[in-house]
């Protein structure tokens, strides 16, 4: 079209506007015309809206191949800022995403990431990918990157603040899941309440349940264990020794770092009598509980027996 345009001795766009319109269809078609006369702003031209697309998945190919799982780190940024301003058009939150590495040679290697609580923040999903990358280990060479949003959660509406806010630490929920990133599945875990009276059986310790923000028992379901066991107006220490500490006596008083002074009065427990005689199990138990206080001013739990008395947990 160029070269149809100089044979007719035209150099400029502005010549080319200066011709009759209809003796320029005749010589180059409607088509070439029109397309002028739309950049010039003579015929209408709509353009559809752009439309984020439903779901997220994009990749990268690196300009060279990575040996070492901690250089992906920048590739990996690329591809989550591309995903938080997915996240912000589309008015959503990711719980779950998950990022293919393609090797040149095998299979590829998936990486999930599990977020303690639906996120949209740049700087946290690159943190935590340095944390899955600094404990994964290379079969081979990587060639490129896919990253892709697995879970996905309606974003709240929530008002701006009016003034400028200082900047907020790294929450709890952030800090756990960079901790099971770091350490691995298993390894965070919380205590659980069972329904027993015994000290020693009345938690275990479980996995952390995120469950979308909320890792712990609800207000309600705290209630029900304290009621289904007693213990909603007892006092209990936050320190439970794993065996109880027998401790002397001297004149009807126990002694730890000096004669301990009972502050309560004797709270009984008798309960476990179905598993009497089970390899590891605590058995009937019948124990007097107070809560004392020695000299120093630290404070216990103590129980008195059949056997004498015993220490079994320290207040903080």
């Amino acid at each position: 079209m160029t070269k149809r345009l100089e044979s007719f001795g035209l150099r400029r766009l502005g010549d080319l506007r200066q011709l009759p319109s209809a003796g320029l269809r005749r010589r180059i078609g409607n088509g070439p015309v029109d397309d002028l006369l739309r950049a010039w702003g003579d015929l209408p031209d709509p353009q559809k809206s752009f439309v984020f697309p439903e779901s997220f998945a994009i990749d990268i190919e690196l300009p060279s191949r990575v040996e070492h799982a901690e250089a992906l780190v920048f590739a990996g940024q690329r591809l989550f800022a591309a995903l938080a301003g997915w996240l912000h058009g589309r008015q959503l939150l990711v719980r779950r995403c998950s990022l293919q590495l393609t090797h040149d040679d095998g299979p590829p290697t998936l990486l999930a990431l599990n977020f303690a609580e639906p996120a949209a923040d740049e700087g946290r999903f690159v943190r935590l990918l340095r944390e899955h990358l600094s404990r994964l280990h290379l079969t081979a060479p990587v060639e490129a990157l896919r990253l892709q949003a697995d879970e996905l959660v309606a974003k709240p509406g929530a008002s701006a603040h009016l003034f400028e806010q200082a900047t907020a630490g790294e929450g709890t929920l952030a800090c756990l899941e960079r901790l099971r990133a770091r350490l691995g599945e298993g390894a965070v875990q919380a205590l659980g309440e069972l329904a027993d009276h015994r000290p020693e059986c009345a938690t275990r310790a479980h996995e952390v349940d995120f469950n979308f923000g909320r890792f712990s028992r609800s207000t309600v379901e705290s209630r029900e264990m304290a009621a289904a066991t007693g213990n909603s107006n007892r006092s209990r220490p936050l320190w439970l020794l794993p065996i109880p500490q027998a401790l002397a006596e001297r004149a009807g008083s126990p002694q730890w770092h000096g004669p301990l002074k009972l502050l309560s009065r004797a709270e009984r427990l008798e309960s476990g009598w179905w598993d009497e005689g089970e390899g590891g199990a605590a058995g009937d138990v019948r124990r007097d509980y107070f809560v004392a206080r020695n000299p120093l001013g630290q404070w216990a739990w103590v129980f008195r027996n059949a056997d004498g008395w015993f220490l079994h947990g320290l207040f903080a």
